[in-house]
């Protein structure tokens, strides 16, 4: 048994995910699989990593957990608490923040160029 009751798909081949056939998963290339929607490649996947072929799109966030955290430490990374800024937190705290005027440094964290 496979797919769906039936065979397992062969290299190639696409699992489609839709009625017009448009949506889809497919691996022709080796170590490589690729989502279609539409039609259009959205992202690839292989050993080295993720390939989003359009644009990303991430939740806000918050200071304590930001949008854009990292694997085993989530209470740093980006996040935006209002339009047009880009937040920097670090253990939960806010170190920066980014708009089209200024790079501010939270209130108690040194800057350091070496």
């Amino acid at each position: 048994m496979g797919w769906n009751g039936g065979p397992l798909p062969v290299h190639g081949s696409k699992v489609l995910l839709d009625s017009d056939s448009d949506t889809y998963i497919i691996s022709d290339t080796d170590d490589q699989i690729q989502l279609f929607a539409g039609g259009a490649e959205i992202t690839e996947f292989d050993a080295d990593g993720v390939n989003l072929t359009v644009a990303a799109y991430f939740a806000n966030g918050s200071e304590s957990a930001p949008g854009i955290s990292f694997v085993n430490d989530p209470n740093s990374g980006f996040w935006r608490g209002v339009a047009d800024t880009i937040n920097l937190s670090v253990g939960g705290s806010e170190i920066a923040e980014f708009d089209a005027t200024a790079v501010t440094i939270a209130a108690g964290t040194k800057l350091v160029i070496s």
